[in-house]
């Protein structure tokens, strides 16, 4: 009579446990949910360390010729933090669906969302005068001079001594010996698009009445002031529609920062040494 014997169990039959399976299965959720949760915190996480500063130092000093201050290099990296949250929100959003490489395209679509959904509502009349009185000086007709010059070209031999001769016969009373132009109400703003910002200054800080020369990159003027004109405020009625325009500008600009500084919040920021964001 044969015996028949129960199958000898293998070194591998401990793989068919299904108590290990389980175990197994329940390990590899485990570590998958580890995985993804360290992905949502890194999301939240923007670090703007050593190199990041330098690089943003640099595009300051590529765009302005010059470095950048520590405050200006603070307000670079808030503002490129921003660009970032911007940036994130509209991933999470999924705005990057067509266009995952265009940075800057995602950053426009999540701030014109943002700014879209906190627009300002409309203002009344007691709101905008309230405005206009806080910001008088911008809505004022700006300051004016009228003046007559006689003109010494940089090219012309000596130009700074034959402006000084003509300083002297004109004030004497002899303006024959060069043409005089007559220049009427023109602004500071005027003057400095035309001879520059230092001869602009200089212009209105002299007294009507006098001859004097002041030079520009256009040469030496030979200059008499016959009058100045000081700034000239412009009622409420006339500028209506400037101010409403700047006070939506001015309610998008603080509404959309206040939305931006509250979405920070959900943000966890990491700034080098030095920089503040």
């Amino acid at each position: 009579m044969n015996t028949v014997r129960p199958p000898r169990p293998t070194s591998f039959s401990w793989l068919r446990e299904p108590l290990l399976h389980f175990a197994v299965l329940g390990a590899a959720v485990f570590l998958l949910y580890r995985e993804a949760s360290s992905d949502r915190d890194d999301q939240r996480m923007i670090r703007v360390d050593e190199r990041k500063r330098q690089e943003l130092a640099a595009m300051f000093e590529q765009r302005h010729r010059r470095p950048p201050d520590h405050d200006e290099l603070n307000g670079a990296v808030a503002q490129w933090v921003n660009a970032e949250i911007l940036y994130r929100e509209g991933k999470a959003l999924g705005l990057d669906q067509y266009d995952s490489t265009m940075r800057e395209m995602i950053i426009s679509k999540a701030r014109a969302m943002i700014q879209g959904q906190v627009a300002p509502s409309e203002p009344t009349d007691a709101v905008l005068r309230e405005h206009y009185e806080a910001h008088a000086t911008s809505y004022q007709l700006p300051a004016s001079v009228t003046f007559e010059q006689m003109v010494v070209s940089p090219r012309e031999p000596n130009a700074a001594q034959v402006a000084a001769a003509l300083v002297e016969s004109a004030t004497a009373g002899d303006t024959r010996q060069r043409p005089v132009q007559r220049l009427e109400q023109r602004t500071a703003e005027q003057i400095e698009m035309v001879y520059g910002a230092d001869f602009s200054r200089r212009l209105f800080a002299l007294a009507p009445g006098a001859w004097e020369a002041i030079e520009s990159s256009r040469g030496w003027h030979v200059i008499h002031v016959v009058s100045l004109t000081p700034p000239q405020a412009r009622p409420f009625e006339q500028v209506r529609v400037q101010v409403d325009h700047d006070w939506r500008n001015g309610e998008k600009r603080k509404r959309y920062q206040q939305a931006l500084e509250q979405i920070r919040l959900d943000y966890e920021i990491e700034v080098g040494s030095g920089t503040d964001a």
